[in-house]
């Protein structure tokens, strides 16, 4: 399963898109209470359901891999102006479709074009997308005008296409595909398709039969990219979006004899391994507890602790441990239990998936009980824009790198 990076900061002239977060407890509660009708499908319909949303709620649809929710924030006063977000997310053609609404004191300004432009060229030129699409109802000339000013082409009426109380009705579909901003798109998610147990098993067999001996996990986008340029000689199909099957991963790895597994992340999903499954209900983001005792661990203030506890996105974090000159050591501890938790993983045993790891013609390697190795595993974190390493644990095991 692939996913879109779990901390996005996307920056145009007036805006900022962003994930939503705690902080936006007063702006939505408001926007409940006066009906304002901008918030994405699965926000909630009354304020008791506001705290468990912002912390658990707007994430899933990004944890499924299905798309991505995301603010719409003013650059300057940082108000909340609106929401934008990708979803049916299909990773293997390449395609998501597009989604916004807008506060409305904010409709009139050119919001929406704005965001429309600037989350739509980030798909397709960092998140690996070859096509967004946008549907509109027929009647909504307002959404047209939006999707013509944002260079979105029409391609003319989807009938019956989607089912409200009265019945089936037709949308008109426009679209923005890589070639159209003029430049080749971003393989950033090139790499194995890998959605099910059995498929990990099949393609790290397949790496290990033709003598590769490592496999790079990446947590998508900007991260693949980097993780490209930083072991230029290995072939694509070394580089794995990392999504759900880490585990799988690290196990087929073992059993089939790969040495290596390196593991290319942002802080944000190297605090998710760290902390392990998130707890059910609201709460602080999953990673928060990890890394504010990594802060104490080495060497920060109880104040630093607590205000790496409190931070609402993974990027204040980073920002908190730069400032205080933490960001190396901090970085690095964390790696080292992210490693851990990798290492453990190869160590476990193998699970079985339903009908295809246990039926006919599926993967021994996937057998309860199987014997694993344990692959070296390195793990290195990088900055926001993927490139920039900044902490890194393990090392190397002989071998192409």
């Amino acid at each position: 399963m692939s996913a879109f990076p779990a901390d996005v900061r996307l920056v145009s002239e007036r805006l900022v898109l962003r994930p939503f977060g705690p902080g936006d407890a007063a702006a939505v509660t408001a926007a409940i209470a006066a009906r304002e009708d901008f918030l994405p499908a699965n926000a909630p319909v009354s304020a008791e359901g506001v705290p468990h949303w912002l912390t658990r709620g707007v994430q899933q649809v990004r944890a499924s891999g299905w798309g991505l929710h995301l603010a719409v924030a003013d650059r300057d006063s940082g108000e909340l102006a609106g929401t934008i977000g990708l979803f049916r997310a299909d990773w293997i053609v390449g395609s998501a479709e597009v989604g916004y609404g807008v506060r409305p004191a904010w409709r009139g300004r050119g919001v929406a074009t704005e965001a429309l432009r600037l989350i739509s060229g980030w798909a397709l030129r960092d998140c690996g997308l070859y096509r967004v699409e946008l549907r509109t109802d027929l009647g909504n000339t307002a959404s047209m005008r939006v999707a013509g000013k944002a260079g979105f082409r029409r391609e003319g009426v989807l009938r019956g296409v989607e089912i409200g109380p009265h019945g089936h009705y037709d949308q008109v579909v426009f679209s923005l595909i890589a070639p159209d901003l003029g430049e080749r798109p971003s393989a950033a998610h090139a790499g194995l398709p890998l959605r099910t147990p059995a498929a990990v098993d099949r393609a790290v067999s397949a790496l290990a039969a033709r003598g590769e001996n490592t496999v790079v996990l990446h947590d998508g986008g900007h991260t693949a990219t980097g993780a490209r340029e930083m072991l230029p000689k290995l072939p694509a199909d070394c580089f794995v979006e990392a999504g759900h099957l880490i585990g799988d991963v690290m196990r087929s790895a073992g059993e089939h004899g790969v040495a290596q597994v390196v593991f290319v992340g942002m802080l944000g999903t190297l605090g998710e391994l760290a902390a392990g499954p998130p707890a059910d209900g609201p709460g602080p983001p999953a990673w928060s507890g990890p890394l504010a005792e990594i802060t104490t661990v080495m060497g920060g203030s109880a104040e630093l602790a607590a205000q790496v506890a409190r931070a609402d996105t993974a990027r204040q974090t980073y920002e908190l441990w730069e400032s205080a000159g933490l960001l190396g050591p901090c970085g690095r501890e964390l790696c080292r239990r992210v490693a851990g938790v990798l290492e453990r993983h190869a160590s476990a045993p193998a699970r079985t998936a339903g009908p295809e790891a246990g039926g006919p013609g599926s993967s021994p390697g996937l057998q309860e009980g199987r014997a694993t190795g344990r692959p070296a595993a390195q793990v290195v974190l990088v900055d926001f824009t993927g490139k920039r390493m900044v902490g890194m644990y393990g090392r190397l095991a002989p071998g192409r790198s």
